[in-house]
């Protein structure tokens, strides 16, 4: 129940010196995201990564969905950050247009 989950939260923080993942954490947690994300080979690399540097940061887990969530958002950004690189480095011209083209086509399915 809710008030289990808020006693266990607060066992953990009083107890073991966790703290909630909000305010600063939470910053913290999506500027690793996003910098770890560039390197993950996938999503579920990267949720476990996730995972390790919260329990070494003393930071309590959020819930599956809002994690997952996060995950998913640092990795879209990685994966878009690739591609304008990608299309910056073609020359200008009909290819880079249509590379171009085709990555925003692709952005709107996800």
């Amino acid at each position: 129940t809710g008030t289990t989950h808020y006693r266990h939260s607060g066992d953990l923080q009083r107890l073991l010196g966790y703290r909630p993942c909000s305010g600063r954490a939470l910053a913290d947690l999506k500027a690793w995201l996003l910098a770890a994300a560039g390197s993950a080979l996938s999503g579920a690399e990267l949720l476990e990564g996730s995972v390790d540097w919260l329990r070494k940061q003393r930071v309590i887990l959020p819930a599956a969905d809002p994690l997952e969530r996060m995950v998913a958002d640092a990795m879209l950004a990685a994966e878009r950050s690739v591609a304008q690189h990608l299309v910056a480095k073609l020359s200008a011209g009909p290819q880079r247009n249509a590379v171009a083209k085709a990555l925003r086509e692709i952005g709107k399915l996800v």
